[in-house]
């Protein structure tokens, strides 16, 4: 990890020029870095069967990846308990929801070449389908919300189930 003596609030012009809560400026390039990626109560499906929260996640657990195998988290990418996040919300048709930073990749379901497409959250739009748990789910609304803490697991296959909807384990960060 950088060390945070590298880094300063910023003013990021996607969050219409506010200071920003959810990230940080590397003073070395000056360039605005977003933290975060999943808020500590999002869940994911361990071997077991059983659902975990994310903040309660430890490294080697095995959890439901897109090959449909368990896999072994093997660390963190990014991990903060305390800092208040700024998080995209997906409801969808399935009367459930995903929360998870702008600037994270999710797969969108793309009708036209039956297959799973990486895109960044902040594309999404209300209509386009994903994939919950095997099945197609529709995004009826897309929100925001803050939370406090904020968690990025590492698979070998870069991908998990959170909340049962299929997604990457990275982000971009400008």
């Amino acid at each position: 990890l950088i060390s945070t003596s590298y880094f300063e609030k910023c003013v990021c012009p996607e969050e219409s020029n506010r200071i920003s809560t959810s990230c940080e400026k590397n003073i070395k390039t000056g360039k605005c870095i977003k933290k975060g990626c999943f808020p500590g109560s999002a869940q994911v499906l361990l071997q077991g069967g059983q659902k975990k929260d994310m903040k309660d996640l430890k490294v080697g657990e095995l959890v439901l990846t897109s090959s449909g195998h368990f896999l072994p988290i093997l660390g963190w990418l990014d991990i903060n308990h305390n800092k208040d996040t700024n998080f995209v919300r997906i409801l969808t048709n399935k009367s459930s929801s995903l929360s998870l930073t702008e600037s994270h990749v999710i797969f969108r379901h793309s009708e036209k070449e039956d297959r799973q497409e990486p895109i960044f959250t902040r594309d999404l739009k209300v209509g386009d389908i994903l994939l919950h748990e095997g099945s197609k789910a529709r995004i009826m609304e897309i929100t925001s919300e803050t939370k406090n803490g904020f968690y990025s697991p590492l698979t070998a296959s870069g991908t998990l189930l959170v909340d049962g909807y299929l997604v990457s384990c990275y982000a971009s960060y400008p």
